[in-house]
């Protein structure tokens, strides 16, 4: 075969044309892919580095499904907390019904007792009529339900009473009034009492009188500062009714009642130390801030049987706080502001210097701390230790010596005072209010208590400090003396009792037992894809593919039977307010876990929102690496072309030549 020679342009054309060819075939498979990098041979360190990134972004891909389904489980779990919750709060309002709600008992015909020497009491008897009929050892027996307009006062001894199943309606007209008041003695069965009004008691006893009740006495007390049973003068240690009383009738004139009223700690809605909690106290009750022994006071001015030693208890606290940093203040010795009334223009107050009791005008200034009562918060036959005067009380209603407080709480007062079960306390404010004028409407800024210029303020406006306030008792200082020493005794069925109400209806253990199986229900039913972590299960999140990351979510048993609620059967007030205790202790517990759930859930949720936006950096990293810039090929495409077409002409032109030596020979 002969060799076919070109020319030197030829040869370079050809070779030119060959180069632009196979780089156009390249850009059109760039083109084609969307990739400037398909293997390894077309570029290794791009090539693997874009792998391994990708290869990443898909582990994190699949890593980023068990996050989302671990969100599921958590809401599953905060949401089963909310409505179990509100259950507890449904058997909380059952519990606090169950303590309101007479039921009385179905009596024998009055003709039968008739013969065992009662007496009847009819309907349309008054209570002067009543009180006629009520000698020493008379036995008196209800022929039908009763309304009282006054307080039926029984000052004979040995009396027997039997409701007979029948309901006496009390409503007072001023604080410290009660249905039924002994100074003598007697045996209350069989009946039910309603009393309604600010202040108001069921029975109470006093002046050394006694009172004995049956398991069949039910009471039930509605009003501000009302309480079932009292064994003392009880006005003079109700500043909560005192202060309702104030407000009620002269408003934001009552410029200390009208403080107390507005005073907060923490939020202003807190179902425990907000608005509305706090109050101006009683005499009486700054009477326990100081100390006394009863049997030592012999007169009701001055300060005899003032003995300061819970003052010395209380002071040491405050002192101890403040020097912790915390926003609190020893007691002034000075007089302090009380709700209890003297007279018309005057009011009952107490210097913490020197224990003295004294009567002021109420246009005169002194000092105000605020009062609250925690009643039935506490339940120390839980294995709970009791609070004691000059405890601190913390937000959280935990309570303990300042010389323990680290900081980690919020100091909210200190316990001036105990009930005998220590169920109960009373609490006083860090400090003393400070007010924008001594004598204006309005001079009390709840949400600055403590930094204002005046630092005393009247009882009253001036306009108001000559009106008597109707529903407060007044106490000339003779008379405080022989009411703060006016203590009598109740006891039912033989056991002494501080002024707690007696008797349950079964239905409301029922109807408290059938939503405790409905809310264990629920916590069972709280479970997703098989993990439920209210009833102690885990959840394990993984953040990486190398699962050196992650959060374990632990669980809790909230069952009814692992918080130590049980179905009830309660018998008497007694039994309610162990159940109401467990319930709200059973409540802190789901609000604490809740708040760690949601805790994990905002952990798991920034893990989330983490891992997706790190995909699409490792994605679009990887894309760097290896897509093609479309814009940027299609400009090459056609210069390439463009190339193409000219290299094409020249070799055209090369071949010129060898075609005029092939017209010689034509």
């Amino acid at each position: 075969m002969s060799v076919v020679s070109l020319t030197s342009a030829m040869r370079m054309n050809l070779l030119s044309l060959k180069r632009t060819s196979s780089s156009v075939s390249e850009v059109r498979n760039h083109l084609a892919t969307g990739l400037k990098i398909n293997s390894a041979i077309d570029n290794p360190s791009s090539y693997y580095t874009a792998v391994s990134l990708s290869n990443r972004a898909s582990d994190l891909n699949s890593l980023l499904d068990n996050m989302g389904q671990a969100i599921q489980t958590v809401k599953a779990a905060v949401e089963g907390i909310a409505s179990a919750t509100a259950f507890l709060e449904q058997m909380s309002s059952i519990a606090e019904q169950a303590t309101s709600s007479p039921v009385p008992i179905k009596g024998r015909p009055v003709e039968e007792f008739i013969k065992e020497g009662y007496k009847v009491i009819n309907s349309d008897m008054s209570t002067s009529e009543i009180e006629a009929t009520i000698t020493d050892g008379a036995k008196l027996v209800l022929a039908g339900d009763m309304i009282l307009s006054e307080t039926l006062n029984i000052k004979a001894h040995n009396v027997v009473i039997n409701g007979n199943g029948y309901k006496l309606n009390f409503k007072g007209s001023s604080v410290g009034e009660s249905a039924i008041s002994v100074s003598g003695s007697v045996e209350i069965s069989n009946i039910a009492i309603a009393a309604s009004g600010t202040g108001v008691c069921g029975i109470q006893a006093k002046d050394s009188g006694h009172v004995k009740i049956d398991p069949n006495v039910r009471i039930s007390v509605s009003g501000t500062g009302s309480m079932a049973l009292s064994s003392r003068e009880e006005v003079l240690f109700n500043g909560k009714a005192n202060t309702q009383a104030t407000i009620s009738q002269i408003g934001a004139a009552g410029l200390a009642a009208s403080a107390a009223n507005k005073f907060y700690v923490g939020s202003k809605t807190d179902e425990n130390f907000g608005q509305g909690n706090w109050y101006l106290p009683a005499l009486g009750e700054l009477m326990e801030v100081y100390g006394y022994n009863i049997d030592e006071m012999t007169s009701g001015n001055g300060n005899s049987g003032m003995t300061g030693e819970n003052k010395d208890k209380i002071n040491a606290a405050l002192s101890a706080l403040k020097g912790k940093g915390i926003e609190a203040e020893a007691l002034t010795n000075d007089y302090y502001c009380s709700s209890s009334e003297f007279n018309n223009g005057h009011f009952l107050t107490l210097n913490m210097g020197n224990g003295n009791r004294y009567s002021l005008l109420k246009h005169y200034s002194t000092s105000v701390r605020c009062f609250q009562f925690l009643e039935n918060k506490f339940n120390p036959s839980n294995g709970e230790t009791a609070p004691k005067i000059g405890d601190v009380m913390y937000s959280d209603l935990s309570y303990g010596s300042a010389d323990d407080y680290n900081g980690g709480k919020t100091a909210v007062g200190i316990v001036t005072w105990v009930s005998e079960d220590g169920k109960s306390a009373k609490i006083m404010n860090l400090k003393d209010l400070t007010f924008n004028s001594g004598f204006l409407t309005n001079n009390f800024n709840p949400d600055n208590p403590y930094n204002n210029t005046n630092m005393y303020t009247q009882q009253t406006t001036n306009d108001k400090n000559s009106e008597d306030i109707s529903e407060i008792k007044n106490y000339s200082l003779p008379t405080f003396l022989n009411a703060i020493k006016s203590e009598g005794s109740i006891t039912i069925e033989g056991i002494p009792v501080p002024n707690a109400s007696i008797g349950v209806s079964s239905e409301w253990s029922k109807a408290y037992n059938d939503i405790l199986t409905q809310y264990d229900m629920l916590i069972n039913d709280s479970s997703y894809r098989g993990i439920n972590l209210l009833k102690g299960e885990e959840l394990n999140v993984i953040f990486n593919e190398s699962q050196s990351g992650s959060l374990n979510i632990a669980g809790r048993n909230i069952g009814s039977s692992a918080l130590g609620l049980s179905s009830t059967d309660w018998k008497n007030i007694a039994d309610v307010s162990v159940s109401i205790f467990d319930l709200q202790r059973t409540i802190a517990v789901l609000r604490s876990l809740s708040g760690e759930l949601g805790n994990n859930y905002s952990v798991v949720q920034g893990r989330q929102d983490f891992t997706e936006n790190l995909i699409n950096i490792l994605t679009e990293g990887a894309d760097k690496l290896t897509l093609a810039d479309m814009n940027e090929e299609s400009a090459i495409m056609l210069a390439l072309q463009t190339r193409q077409q000219l290299a094409i002409n020249s070799l055209s032109l090369a071949s010129q030549s060898s075609q005029s030596v092939l017209r010689l020979f034509a």
